[in-house]
């Protein structure tokens, strides 16, 4: 080992003491400081160490430690601290199914479910027995509807055979009267006066109409009527409008139906003006006995006319009344129908 001849420095480590850069003008030595053309250590050669050069600025020394051999292992160093862990490993294959446990215990019941739809409706079931009839109710006053007509019987012999050819276009009075037999009468306002006629086939029927003599400014209304059960005047056909009578004339109406065969009813209700109308008449000596007579002996007393009072009235009622009426066996008005 080397070592400094003033200082006696010795490096520690086997390396002997030498300049910093032997080959640089400005080296210094690390035992003494100096540069080293002024440093004054003695340095001597020693084991391993070899001294070339004279010292001088132009020659320096160069000491060559070509190095000795490695010397034993030193003891080991404690441990160091440990690393950081390593990323985590890929996930392991799957190991093998293990067998099936105990059953476990049965859960609560659920909720119940909504209501399903509702399903096709069933076949209808077999009508159940008649029950008792109901005890019979009270017998009504009030007169049904009249029902249809009936079919026409064959036509008989005399004036109802004849009255039943008519002529379209022409005018005809009810079967049971002689319009030959005229007379002038007066006849009461605010009453409905109605006379029976039939039809033993369709007829078309397109004016109503009353002959006049003085009108006294009253206005008439003519009308049909079916007959009810009882035979009289119940349901209204068909009526005129309002006609104002015109003295020494006949007063028509226009109206449209077609009666099927049977018996119907012809009404003249008058009303307004200034007095009773005086209108062409037949008298009861001149008519058939349709609505019977009122003496077994007296022709003057056959019932030809229905009079109805009528207080008020500007139309045929739809219903004839049911009260109110009598059979007049006097000179009834001359009425008329059309047929086309």
């Amino acid at each position: 080992m080397s070592r400094c001849v003033e200082c006696e420095d010795e490096d520690g480590t086997g390396t002997p003491v030498t300049f910093e850069s032997p080959t640089s003008p400005t080296s210094r030595c690390i035992g003494c400081g100096e540069a080293s053309e002024f440093c004054g250590c003695t340095l001597v050669a020693g084991e391993n160490v070899e001294i070339t050069g004279t010292g001088v600025s132009t020659d320096p020394f160069v000491i060559a430690v070509p190095g000795g051999g490695a010397g034993p292992a030193g003891p080991q160093g404690p441990a160091g601290p440990a690393g950081p862990a390593g990323p985590a490993g890929a996930d392991g294959a799957a190991g093998p199914q293990g067998i099936q446990g105990d059953p476990g215990p049965t859960g609560p019941a659920g909720a119940d479910g909504a209501d399903g739809a509702p399903g096709p409706e069933g076949p209808a079931g077999a009508d159940g027995a008649q029950g008792p009839a109901g005890p019979a109710g009270a017998d009504s006053t009030v007169p049904g509807p009249a029902g249809p007509a009936g079919p026409a019987g064959p036509a008989g012999a005399g004036s109802a055979a004849i009255a039943n050819v008519h002529t379209p276009g022409r005018f005809y009075t009810p079967v049971h009267v002689n319009p030959t037999a005229l007379s002038n009468a007066s006849f009461f306002r605010d009453y409905i006066y109605s006379m029976p006629l039939s039809f033993n086939k369709d007829t078309p029927i397109t004016q109503l109409g009353v002959n006049v003599d003085g009108a006294q400014g009253a206005t008439g209304v003519l009308g049909i009527y079916s007959p009810g059960p009882n035979g009289m005047p119940q349901n209204l056909v068909v009526q005129t409008a309002a006609l104002a009578l015109v003295s020494s004339q006949a007063t028509m109406g226009a109206v449209s139906t077609t009666l099927p065969p049977g018996m119907y009813w012809i009404s003249l209700l008058i009303y307004g003006g200034t007095a009773n109308p005086t209108l062409k008449a037949v008298p009861p000596t001149s008519s058939l006995t349709i609505l019977g007579q009122l003496n077994s002996d007296n022709a003057a007393s056959a019932g030809t006319v229905i009079r109805q009072a009528a207080s008020g009235a500007t139309t045929l009622p739809s219903v004839y009344p049911t009260t109110g009426f009598s059979t007049f066996d006097n000179s009834m008005p001359r009425v008329l129908y059309k047929v086309d």
